[in-house]
């Protein structure tokens, strides 16, 4: 009873945090409300997200089965332990007897055919993500280029070439961004978590616990880089609009430019707007690995006390 206890506590302290991380989004300042106009691109594409859906929950389905054949060469091929009912009657089904060949054979075909299905299921996650992804994408620069044609030439003449050339081609992936983090990332970390959780109980509830509770760890982790992630980003885009904009006013000011030699300058310029981007780069790139790191810290804690304890029952 206590174990079950454990176990409800900590899913419920996992979407507890996924909430709150998804709330989180919606009350910066209230600027981020806003995003909720880039669901409908991503609503349009809903036959493209349905597939990829489908597509996570078998390619969870057959992650969580992957350990089954172990289990069955393991225990019952070579522990001589006795045969699960439900693969016995599989097996009478084909005409089979539960003998260690035949239990050997069957587990190493099953671990063949999980793995076709997993390559297959990814294939078609890739392709319906990439299809879907690409036409809101486009849908929402169409609609920002349409919006840009009939803002007045006063925004234009206050607003740099290359901050408008920006938005076009790289803020607009802000919508495939969205719709990563909002639904395609929580569906397949759910279905994950009570998928691969629900499995692991049935094998040791013990070990599952260890396994579960790395969960609302790497959530807490995710809501802590998320901001500086975010801010990083800003930074990065804003600097590399500096740096479109200056070679779009120079390379339309040429003849200016020919005029007063005003070559070495440039280059001189276009150096110091370089280093400013490389640097942006160079934050977005440690806050990254930083995020990386520490949820790889806690996979390799999670894992070494399952390895851990696992060995000790085993020896014991």
């Amino acid at each position: 009873m206590y174990v079950k206890l454990v176990a409800v506590a900590l899913l419920i302290a996992t979407a507890g945090a996924l909430a709150s991380h998804v709330r989180s989004l919606f009350q910066e300042d209230g600027i981020s409300w806003r995003y909720a106009r880039l669901v409908r691109y991503s609503l349009r594409q809903w036959r493209g997200l349905s597939l990829v859906i489908v597509g996570t929950f078998g390619f969870v389905v057959t992650a969580a089965a992957q350990p089954w054949p172990l289990k069955v060469l393991v225990d019952n091929a070579i522990g001589g332990e006795a045969v699960p009912s439900a693969l016995r009657r599989i097996l009478d089904a084909f005409g089979a007897e539960p003998t260690p060949g035949v239990l050997v054979i069957s587990a190493g075909v099953v671990s063949v055919l999980l793995v076709a299905v997993n390559a297959l299921l990814n294939v078609m996650i890739q392709w319906g993500w990439t299809v879907a992804g690409q036409r809101m994408v486009y849908d929402l620069a169409g609609d920002l280029f349409h919006k840009l044609q009939r803002l007045s030439l006063l925004f234009h003449g206050r607003r740099e070439v290359g901050d408008s050339l920006s938005r076009l081609s790289g803020d607009t992936y802000a919508v495939y961004g969205l719709t990563d983090s909002l639904l395609i990332t929580p569906i397949h970390q759910m279905l994950t978590l009570a998928t691969v959780g629900y499995a692991a109980w049935l094998l040791d509830p013990q070990l599952a616990l260890i396994t579960m509770a790395a969960g609302p760890l790497m959530t807490l982790s995710s809501r802590y880089f998320g901001r500086q992630l975010k801010q990083r980003a800003r930074w990065n885009r804003e600097a590399r609009a500096r740096l479109l904009g200056f070679v779009h006013q120079t390379l339309t000011s040429m003849p200016i430019v020919h005029a007063y030699s005003a070559e070495e300058r440039n280059v001189t310029r276009f150096r110091a707007l370089s280093d400013d981007a490389v640097a942006s780069s160079q934050g977005g790139v440690i806050a990254t690995l930083g995020f990386s790191q520490v949820n790889g810290f806690i996979g390799t804690v999670g894992t070494a006390a399952v390895t851990y304890l696992g060995a000790v029952r085993v020896l014991d």
